[in-house]
């Protein structure tokens, strides 16, 4: 199933939807957005091009669909606010500072201060999410030396006792 266009659309939109690594793995993904596309417009590459090297950056099928959308959007002379707008993957901060950014005449200031924003939330959620974590893996190994305690001790007590009858 996975081997198939469909399918891997499937596994990206469910990988999306999980509660704490698909928030983690969008913030990633944004991020990766901002900072390339803030680099090429500020080398003076045109957001057409800049957009097609970030559709073939991004791996996510799905928001590289809404990329891809965006992308024939502005090549017919849109903006770029208006075809992240539609599609409902792009979180509504994102939406609203490229619309600043695009009214500013900053994009590519913009689209930098984006991808420090997210940088800091990734790392955030990371420490967060590791600290949560390390509890769990605490009591999984309290878990498993217990059971390796209670198996070796149950043995020696059941002959402990079987000789002393």
């Amino acid at each position: 199933l996975f081997r198939t266009a469909r399918g891997q659309y499937f596994k990206d939109r469910i990988a999306l939807g999980l509660p704490v690594i698909g928030n983690l793995n969008r913030m990633v993904i944004f991020s990766r957005f901002c900072r390339v596309m803030g680099m090429l417009l500020n080398s003076g590459i045109s957001m057409v091009k800049s957009l097609g090297i970030v559709e073939r950056l991004i791996a996510n099928r799905v928001i590289n669909r809404a990329f891809r959308d965006a992308r024939q959007a502005v090549e017919k002379g849109q903006g770029l606010t208006d075809p992240l707008k539609r599609h409902p993957v792009f979180p509504a901060m994102l939406v609203q500072m490229v619309a600043v950014g695009e009214e500013t005449g900053n994009l590519e200031q913009t689209l930098v201060h984006l991808s420090n924003y997210y940088d800091n939330e990734v790392n955030y959620a990371v420490s967060s999410f590791t600290k949560i974590l390390e509890p769990l893996v605490m009591l999984v190994l309290a878990v498993v030396v217990t059971f390796i305690v209670i198996s070796v001790y149950l043995p020696m007590m059941q002959m402990i006792t079987q000789i002393q009858l």
